[in-house]
C-alpha cells in the first residue's frame, strides 16, 4: 500500500466517524425532547417564541432570563 492510499483511508475514516456522532446527537437530541419536555409553556411576543414557566403568585415577581452561548 502506498501512503496516499493510507492516508485516503484515515480521512474517510475520520469523515465517517464525524457523520455517525453528528447523526448519533441529533437523534438523542430529538429523542431528549420528545421524551423530557419542558415545563410551561411557549408565547408569542412580537414574532418570538418565549418559554414560561409561570407558578406561585403574589408579590414580588421575580423573572429570571438565561441568555444562550449561541446569542453570544
Amino acid at each position: 500500500m502506498t501512503i496516499g492510499a493510507l492516508l485516503g483511508g484515515l480521512v474517510a475514516l475520520v469523515v465517517l466517524v464525524v457523520l455517525v456522532g453528528i447523526a448519533y446527537q441529533a437523534i438523542g437530541g430529538a429523542r431528549d425532547n420528545r421524551r423530557f419536555r419542558p415545563p410551561g409553556q411557549m408565547v408569542d411576543v412580537g414574532g418570538y417564541s418565549l418559554h414560561i414557566h409561570s407558578m406561585g403568585e403574589g408579590s414580588p415577581t421575580v423573572f429570571s432570563s438565561s441568555r444562550s452561548a449561541a446569542l453570544l
